[in-house]
């Protein structure tokens, strides 16, 4: 009853550049606890709520930092900040100015615009607050000077949603226990996701593109990463997923596609009675699809689609990931498996087990990697192919793998960016393909024109090929091609 009695009370006092406010300074100075501030327009300085009120932006009310310090600081619990155009924080980084720096619980940010921000919204022991539907535009700095689009520190419970972030350093979550992080656009930053010290975090169905780093979740417990959309993460580590000493982690239906490595894997699961389950995920035109530590054990990876990664399995310093469930009733898609599926129930009757001596010596001599898909690495193959005992122990077993992919549910196919990729491979393929065979007949059709009497005319292509079809899931990215 309390409550509703406030409710009724609650007033809204209106600022404008005519008034009755004119600075949303004045109108907080009589506000009480609960009443609403509409600024009407307008451009204002920056701004410290010490009130629990809700102050809405309307008809492009600008609140600027002039470049001086934060723009927006909250203090007071209960605060909703909604519908403004926040810009031109500080820029002194050791100092974290940022467009909107909250300070105390459950504040609500939602529905603002930051541009020109060093850090975007800082939750500095904000419990239970909710960061949604903002844009985030940080200054253009080099990665290395940029403030984090996002940051939590010591910020349990929270909901950041909905959010378009770009042009900032990271997205990260310091001791924010039962985080939950959906549906933002990251874009063009160092790490998307960044995740440490977290019990119980959740992200799901984020978009991440063009950063150096996707997600890194580490020193963590409890974690589910699932139903993302991560592509185009070429930084120096370059992970589509990077995931190190996590104890009781869900990978599931996400989608990793053109990064220099889909997921790594760094002392996962944490913890002797730890687990990590990953499944229904698609790993895909990656040049490592996993990369893993030698001592990885006890991860179940069972349901996932490896497509077209350069190197499907890699293990650091190399050894074998035999410790590992590949498995279940069923096991994952590759798309370099050379088994057979004679009764057609979509499990093939080979096992899939790789045995690449070229992989097994870069593995451990990674310099090696600078003559992947050389014709080096093919003859090594080659003759490892020849003569058995050269012939490595296969680093993965998967005892029942799937004969076609299964993407997630959610994931329609390729956006025209990223289609342009398994097009340009296939091509590419072929091509090369042509290029070898008619470059082996050159060497030979010379030696044949000295022998008497012998005669090779080549009047013919080599390879044909025609009428070449891909799709990738309802997305058909060549159709009818001829080569």
């Amino acid at each position: 009853m309390s409550m509703f009695v406030a409710l009724l009370a609650a007033a809204v006092l209106v600022v404008s550049p005519t008034g009755p406010f004119t600075s949303i300074e004045d109108a907080l100075a009589v506000a009480e606890a609960g009443d609403t501030i509409e600024v009407r327009g307008g451009l204002y300085g920056p701004l410290v709520i010490d009130k629990s009120v809700t102050l809405i932006g309307l008809d492009g009310a600008t609140i600027d930092g002039r470049e001086a310090g934060d723009v927006v600081r909250i203090t007071a619990p209960d605060v909703t900040l909604q519908g403004f155009t926040i810009r031109r924080s500080g820029r002194v980084l050791d100092r974290e100015h940022a467009g909107v720096t909250v300070l105390a619980p459950r504040a609500v940010v939602r529905g603002n615009r930051l541009e020109e921000v060093l850090f975007g919204v800082f939750l500095k022991e904000a419990p239970a607050s909710v960061v949604e539907s903002n844009e985030i535009h940080g200054y253009p700095y080099e990665t290395g000077r940029r403030g984090d689009g996002i940051r939590s520190w010591y910020s349990r419970d929270i909901v950041v949603r909905d959010n378009v972030v770009s042009g900032t350093r990271d997205v990260i979550f310091w001791f924010s226990d039962g985080a939950h992080i959906e549906r933002n656009h990251v874009t063009d930053g160092r790490y998307g996701l960044h995740f440490m010290y977290d019990d119980g975090l959740r992200a799901t169905g984020n978009t991440l593109e063009r950063n150096s780093v996707g997600i890194f979740a580490m020193y963590s417990s409890n974690v589910a990463i699932e139903d993302n959309l991560i592509q185009q993460s070429h930084g120096p580590s370059g992970y589509g997923i990077g995931l190190k000493e996590i104890a009781n982690l869900d990978v599931v239906g996400n989608v990793v596609v053109q990064n220099r490595i889909g997921i790594s894997f760094d002392t996962v699961p944490h913890g002797i009675d730890a687990y990590a389950r990953f499944g229904d995920n698609l790993v895909a035109f990656n040049t490592f699809g996993l990369s893993f530590q030698p001592s990885t054990e006890r991860v179940e990876f069972v349901g996932n689609s490896l497509e077209r990664n350069a190197t499907q399995v890699e293990v650091r310093g190399g050894g074998d990931l035999l410790g590992n469930t590949w498995t279940d009733d069923a096991g994952n898609y590759w798309s370099d498996y050379a088994g057979y599926d004679a009764d057609g129930d979509g499990v093939g009757d080979l096992p899939y087990e790789p045995r690449s001596l070229f992989a097994s010596l870069r593995d451990r001599h990674p310099i090696l990697g600078f003559f992947d898909h050389s014709p080096a690495s093919i003859a090594i193959d080659l003759a490892a192919r020849a003569v058995p005992d050269l012939r490595p122990s296969a680093k993965v077993v998967d005892t029942a793998p799937l004969t076609s992919p299964a993407p997630p549910a959610w994931f329609g196919g390729m956006s025209e960016a990223g289609a342009r990729w398994p097009w340009m491979a296939t091509v590419l393929g072929l091509v090369s393909v042509a290029t070898l065979v008619s470059g082996s007949l050159a060497r030979i059709a010379p030696r044949a024109r000295r022998i008497p009497d012998a005669a090779v005319e080549l009047t013919e292509p080599v390879v044909h090929a025609r009428g070449i079809t891909k799709r990738y899931g309802q997305t058909t990215v060549l159709d009818g091609f001829d080569l």
